[in-house]
């Protein structure tokens, strides 16, 4: 009997510690701070947004939730970069992250040369593993930009604000 006792006191210890580290709740909310978009000085995200922008993702799947870039029409941008989600073994693919941080600027963009250089989703005839970037703006219209498409104006514009949209944002895990 004392032996049946001993075994379901260890099964039982076992199976919390398992389920602290399968939720997270074991984990402390440490970010990861070699993630080339930690910056301590980033701010809330806004909460307004000027009347025109667009909105540019990585367009190949990623493993991680990517950062993502909003180009205003008053000439600033806004890197989404910190999120916070529930749990660390959140799938990627679950529902969107919640942004709570972004790093802003402001930079000379011509929306026009832009969109030149992409074509719409809905008309686009070859494979999706051609898309590079997805462009979506705030009417409603999704962009893409293919990888054939060689040095194209969005290229420049990411260079010139150091922006790799293939990096992955910062996860904040809540408590």
């Amino acid at each position: 009997m004392m032996k049946i006792f001993k075994y379901s006191i260890a099964l039982v210890i076992v199976l919390i510690i398992s389920l602290n580290y399968l939720t997270g709740c074991s984990k402390n909310n440490d970010i990861v701070i070699d993630n080339p978009y930690y910056v301590e000085n980033s701010t809330d995200i806004l909460t307004h947004y000027p009347d025109e922008y667009l909105y540019i993702t990585y367009g190949k799947s990623v493993d991680c939730h990517p950062v993502y870039l909003r180009l205003y029409n008053d000439k600033t941008y806004e890197l989404f970069t910190i999120y916070e989600i529930a749990s660390h073994y959140a799938a990627a693919n679950d529902i969107g992250p919640n942004f709570i941080k972004s790093i802003k600027g402001s930079v000379q963009v011509d929306f026009d040369k832009i969109l030149a250089d992409a074509v719409l989703e809905e008309s686009l005839s070859s494979s999706e593993d051609l898309i590079k970037y997805k462009i979506s703006d705030n009417k409603g219209h999704v962009y893409v930009i293919t990888s054939d498409k060689a040095d194209s104006y969005l290229d420049s514009l990411l260079d010139e604000i150091n922006v790799d949209l293939t990096s992955c944002a910062v996860p904040i895990y809540l408590k």
